[in-house]
C-alpha cells in the first residue's frame, strides 16, 4: 500500500512539473506579444488623456476669456472673479497633465524598453497594484 501511495504521489508531482514547464513555455511564447499590446494600450491611453486635457485646456480658456468680461461688466463682479480664479487653477493642473502624458506617450515612442523597464519598477513598488 506505501508503495502504491509513493508511485501515485511520484505520478501526481510529475504531471504537476509537466503542467508548470508547458505554462512557463506558453508565457515565453507570448511575453513579445503581450509586451506589445501593453505598450500600445497605454500609448492609445495617454493619447486619450491628451486628447481630453486638451479639450479640457481649451475649456478653460473659454471660461477664462468669459470671466474676463463678466470682470468687466459691474453687474456680475464676484461670477467674474470665481470664473478667472477657477479656470487659471483648473487650467494649470490641466497643463501639468497633458505636459506629463505628453512625456509618456513620446518615452513609450523612442523608447519603450525604457519605459518598460520603469513601468515593471513601478509595479514593484507599489506591490502590482
Amino acid at each position: 500500500m506505501n508503495e502504491q501511495t509513493s508511485h501515485l504521489l511520484a505520478t501526481l508531482l510529475q504531471k504537476a512539473l509537466s503542467g508548470i514547464d508547458s505554462a512557463v513555455a506558453f508565457s515565453q511564447a507570448q511575453l513579445p506579444d503581450v509586451i506589445r499590446q501593453l505598450l500600445l494600450w497605454k500609448a492609445a491611453l495617454y493619447g486619450l488623456r491628451i486628447i481630453v486635457g486638451t479639450l479640457l485646456l481649451w475649456g478653460c480658456v473659454v471660461l477664462f476669456r468669459k470671466g474676463l468680461e463678466w470682470n468687466r461688466s459691474l453687474a456680475t463682479d464676484t461670477q467674474g472673479f470665481v470664473s478667472l480664479l477657477l479656470s487659471g487653477v483648473v487650467g494649470l493642473f490641466v497643463v501639468v497633465m497633458v505636459l506629463s502624458n505628453t512625456g509618456n506617450l513620446l518615452q513609450i515612442w523612442l523608447a519603450p524598453k525604457i519605459w518598460l523597464i520603469e513601468y515593471a519598477a513601478d509595479l514593484m513598488r507599489s506591490g502590482g497594484h
